[in-house]
């Protein structure tokens, strides 16, 4: 069903690919600009392990975000492809109508008039026309 449909535009998957990876940066940089800070001298290993234990937690949740967002964009990429589809589809149902609409009006133009039963159906006003 693709031979009918218009061409994507160009840099779409660019686009989407890009935001996604940007938010990801983003959250990577604020998560470890946060956690950047310096050991303090009084730090336990037990409470240096718990801050890493800390950050992988965080970094586990980002990274299931972003999952999510690319999960998310493959289903509206497959929601856009369908809308392309359907548009597409009723695009070419218009194409059809219009080049019968064309032939019946070309004959009727060579005949000279419009046929009876054609003018009634298309009266506002059936009475009147009788």
């Amino acid at each position: 069903m693709g031979s009918h449909r218009r061409s994507t535009q160009p840099g779409t998957g660019r686009g989407a690919r890009a935001t996604v990876l940007t938010a990801a940066a983003a959250t990577a940089a604020a998560t470890l600009g946060a956690a950047t800070a310096h050991a303090e001298p009084h730090d336990t290993p037990q409470s240096a392990g718990a801050r890493v234990d800390r950050l992988y937690a965080e970094a586990e949740r980002a990274t299931e975000r972003y999952n999510r967002a690319g999960e998310d964009v493959a289903r509206l990429r497959g929601e856009v492809s369908r809308a392309q589809d359907r548009a597409a589809r009723g695009q070419e149902r218009i194409n059809r109508m219009r080049e019968e609409l064309g032939s019946a009006a070309r004959a009727e133009y060579r005949a000279g008039g419009i046929d009876p039963a054609l003018a009634l159906l298309l009266t506002s006003d059936p009475d009147s026309y009788l």
